[in-house]
């Protein structure tokens, strides 16, 4: 994807603990995601923000 559509392009994520941790990215309206159980990797023990 070139640099000049990145305004169609969004990233979310979610961790919980002791429930699903959740990613989800869309290019112009089409999403994807995926869903892992927490504590595949305990990730919410220090994800607190991401801004890009």
């Amino acid at each position: 994807m070139p640099v000049s559509g990145i305004a169609g392009v969004k990233l979310t994520g979610s961790a919980t603990s002791g429930g699903v941790d959740t990613v989800s990215f869309s290019v112009n309206g089409r999403a994807y995601s995926v869903s892992q159980r927490a504590s595949t990797v305990d990730i919410n023990k220090i994800w607190r923000l991401t801004e890009f």
